[in-house]
């Protein structure tokens, strides 16, 4: 699940500032015998996109904490910073 909130700068260039979250399982042992939700992410990014009305280019910076739960009662946080260098953006 991810909101965000776009701003136009310019009529070339806009910046998108946003929130996500997902929730997924983890397989963390051969153990297991059912599904449950041992793992979530959750975090913002900022993006920024510039270029034509139907073609953008942008980056993305995303900022982020892995929640992972094992099956013998460990919990591990993780954070992440993630750069995507490179996106290509087609509307129309």
């Amino acid at each position: 699940f991810k909101v965000f909130y776009k701003v136009l700068l310019e009529n070339d260039i806009n910046v998108e500032l946003g929130a996500y979250m997902s929730l997924g399982d983890l397989p963390v042992s051969d153990e297991k015998s059912s599904i449950e939700w041992s793992k979530y992410n959750i975090g913002g990014s900022l993006s920024i996109f510039y270029g034509c009305k139907k073609m953008k280019f942008g980056q993305r910076l995303q900022f982020g904490n892995y929640h992972i739960k094992y099956n013998n009662g460990n919990i591990d946080n993780v954070v992440s910073v993630i750069l995507t260098p490179i996106i290509v953006r087609f509307s129309w």
